[in-house]
């Protein structure tokens, strides 16, 4: 494939289940959970590079994680598609590679 192609490609996956959609986009629940106050993943870590404090990592923390994760991504890319501004690179592409 063209590699010209590749991100519009991408973009069109990312934002098409979302840009169809006539709702405002859903917030991501801040809910106060106990299991996610034990979780590694989302404690600040002192370790260098901030990285995750392998040695107390389970493998019930990683389902969390992950469901976490995907819902912070699909909130940032629903208020890329939401935006009412005109798209350019700034705030279109920009924002989708930090998402």
């Amino acid at each position: 494939m063209n590699s010209r192609y590749l991100i519009p490609l991408a973009c069109a996956l990312a934002l098409g289940s979302t840009a169809c959609s006539k709702t405002e986009p859903e917030s991501v629940a801040e809910e106060p959970d106990t299991a996610a106050e034990e979780n590694p993943f989302f404690q600040p870590s002192l370790l260098v590079f901030g990285a995750p404090q392998f040695d107390k990592i389970k493998d019930e923390h990683y389902s969390p994680a992950f469901e976490r994760g995907f819902a912070e991504q699909i909130a940032e890319i629903e208020a890329i598609a939401y935006n009412a501004a005109a798209p350019t690179f700034e705030n279109t592409l920009r924002p989708l590679d930090a998402s």
